[in-house]
């Protein structure tokens, strides 16, 4: 998600209850730089979040054994693998976390059918290919509740919990669930960061 498409209202909730907080778009996504728009790329991404983190320790009024690195959906997994890179984060907070695609995919087919994750193995293989043959990327609607990888990894984390919420993954970005997120995760960071 970027900016401008939900995530606003977590900064707001932060920064109102006391957090220093540095939020970027990857690049390729939103206001951030890099061509072509759209491409996912994690070895990129868990780069700009390594390069975030020493930005952010060289702030003013940052205290950079107290940093917490938060991601959602794709970037949930990936805050992981930047935090373990990093070595230095003090927590994470991974909301709907994609964590291993392999093990995301008998979620869709249990989710969207057997068909629809045929359908979306045939674009990524396309869209792969297109790739490394210098063509613009293809674009698809896709969706998929989360595997469970996500709590199998916290299993193996100091002071990991895992929250389920009786939402759909995009749900949790507005209304009651959005409200509940927030507490849930302002309440975790006020016992394992401070």
């Amino acid at each position: 998600m970027t900016h401008a498409s939900g995530l606003t209202p977590f900064k707001e909730a932060f920064c109102n209850a006391g957090y220093a907080v540095f939020a970027f778009d990857y690049r390729h996504f939103g206001e951030s730089d890099g061509q072509p728009r759209q491409t996912l790329s994690p070895r990129k991404e868990v780069a700009d979040w390594l390069v975030a983190l020493n930005f952010a320790r060289q702030l003013d009024r940052i205290d950079g054994s107290r940093i917490c690195l938060l991601g959602t959906s794709f970037s949930g997994g990936l805050v992981i693998v930047a935090a373990a890179k990093d070595g230095n984060v003090q927590c994470t907070i991974s909301r709907c976390p994609m964590t291993d695609s392999l093990a995301s995919l008998p979620g869709v087919v249990g989710y969207a059918g057997l068909m629809q994750a045929m359908r979306l193995t045939y674009h990524g293989t396309v869209d792969w290919l297109r790739r490394g043959l210098v063509m613009s990327p293809r674009y698809i609607a896709s969706a998929g509740r989360p595997a469970s990888a996500a709590a199998k990894a916290a299993e193996r984390m100091p002071n990991a919990e895992v929250k389920h919420y009786p939402v759909g993954h995009f749900d949790v970005y507005r209304g009651e669930a959005r409200a509940q997120s927030i507490d849930d995760q302002l309440y975790f960071l006020a016992r394992f960061s401070r």
